[in-house]
């Protein structure tokens, strides 16, 4: 089923990066990456991404 989530704040309350990653490592909604089963790339998978041109 698809969903759409709204995320409404008072614009002078805006978070900045820092805020935001610590509420996304809270949320229970990601504890499903806590699992072994779920760390299927190491270090050396993939090329690093460089977006500067």
């Amino acid at each position: 089923m698809q969903v759409r989530v709204l995320v409404l704040y008072p614009l002078s309350e805006e978070w900045g990066e820092q805020e935001w990653l610590q509420a996304a490592a809270r949320n229970p909604a990601f504890a499903f990456l806590s699992d072994p089963k779920e760390d299927i790339y190491t270090l050396a998978d993939g090329e690093p991404f460089d977006d500067e041109v």
